[in-house]
């Protein structure tokens, strides 16, 4: 079932000095199965509105409805909580912070057992998750801590997709990573994706946004100014220094090729391969 937003405001320390509308009449809806970008410069509400998901914040005003799960403003409680925050997993930008446990194995397999699992389903599942992220059998028994970065964040993200949720929401999942790091952390998600979970994502890289999402959904001061396919998104110059964006590198780079006379179409390019298919079609209409 889809993720809806209807009429939601959310205000940070109400009747303080400091009050703060964080989130201002937000109406979304997220499909099943999609995977779905959240951008917007710094201060937008973009974590803000994740954090609804799971019931981390509840609304001041409307309501969110996830599968089969309402939270709201009047119902604090948020009925089956622990069973929402199953259902819906999130992924913070740092997830390697929040490793505890003695070993690898022990680490991820905590969530299921969290949930009621027995120790042999709980042991499972963290092996299946642990293959998932590509960390290799020899690590199972070492301390987390003795992971290069690169291996924590997959340890971490391990132990989300070990409750196998329906919803994952991955805020700036790639922060701190290297270029390769991160090109291996997407391919992960693409692939959780393309296995039928909805991947719900905070990034400020916006060659992600294109090359792996099916919407991108932007925020400005707490309100959504636009949902669109990425590759219609940016070609709206106008809009994306509004928002104080820049747009894919290789967009740039095939607006300077179209600029010098070559006919590519910039809706067709998502990453490198695309845009030299691009160009090697421009070359055989020649």
């Amino acid at each position: 079932m889809p993720v809806k937003f209807e009429s939601v405001s959310f205000l940070y320390l109400p009747k303080t000095p400091f009050e703060h509308l964080a989130l201002d009449g937000i109406d979304l809806e997220i499909n099943d199965g999609t995977f779905t970008a959240i951008i917007g410069h710094t201060g937008s509400g973009k974590s803000t509105l994740v954090q609804h998901i799971n019931a981390l914040l509840r609304p001041s005003k409307g309501k969110v409805l996830v599968g089969d799960y309402v939270i709201n403003a009047a119902d604090k409680k948020v009925n089956k909580l622990q069973e929402l925050r199953k259902y819906a997993g999130l992924v913070f930008q740092f997830p390697e912070y929040q490793l505890f446990e003695e070993t690898v194995l022990k680490d991820v397999a905590f969530g299921p057992k969290n949930f009621k699992d027995n120790e042999q389903v709980a042991l499972e599942k963290a092996k299946k998750a642990l293959s998932l992220v590509g960390i290799e059998e020899s690590l199972f028994d070492k301390s987390p801590f003795e992971l290069s970065g690169g291996q924590k964040r997959r340890v971490a993200i391990a132990g989300i997709i070990a409750l196998e949720p329906q919803i994952l929401v991955l805020d700036e999942p790639t922060a701190g990573l290297d270029p390769q790091g991160a090109k291996e952390m997407m391919s992960l998600f693409k692939t959780i994706n393309e296995r039928g979970t909805t991947i719900i994502m905070i990034t400020h890289d916006m060659d992600n946004v294109l090359k792996y999402c099916d919407r991108a959904v932007v925020m400005k001061d707490g309100k959504i100014v636009k949902i669109e396919q990425p590759s219609e998104l940016f070609k709206d110059e106008e809009l994306l220094k509004e928002i104080s964006l820049e747009e894919p590198h290789i967009i740039s780079f095939a607006k300077k090729l179209i600029a010098n006379g070559m006919n590519l179409k910039l809706s067709e390019i998502k990453d490198f391969d695309s845009l030299i298919a691009q160009i090697e079609k421009a070359r055989a209409v020649k």
